[in-house]
């Protein structure tokens, strides 16, 4: 089954990301995917192919068929990536609302 256009971009971001982890926001979707393919062989293997300052050119595209099955089999999956991509922090409690009576911003 082929990815929509908008898992396509998805997918190509977070390989974009995973392989020059070097910001929070590139941390946060690198760990996040890390995480999750360290469960299978393929993954581990994808994820080998990335180590080391050169990478070899076929891991991304290894890692781009390993994300793609992710996505497709774990919709709760696809949506952490995405607020991982955008920097969005985890789904959690909702922030404290101040008292009704106080100045803020909600």
């Amino acid at each position: 089954m082929q990815p929509t256009p908008a898992t396509s971009l998805l997918i190509t971001t977070v390989v974009d990301l995973v392989t020059r982890a070097t910001n929070g926001a590139h941390r946060d979707v690198s760990a996040l995917v890390r995480e999750r393919l360290a469960g299978s062989a393929e993954g581990r293997a994808a994820l080998a192919g990335l180590a080391g300052k050169q990478a070899h050119p076929a891991a991304a595209d290894a890692l781009r068929t390993v994300l793609q099955r992710e996505i497709a089999a774990d919709a709760a999956f696809t949506a952490a990536l995405a607020r991982a991509v955008i920097g969005e922090p985890a789904l959690g409690p909702p922030p404290a609302r101040p008292h009704p009576r106080l100045p803020g911003r909600w």
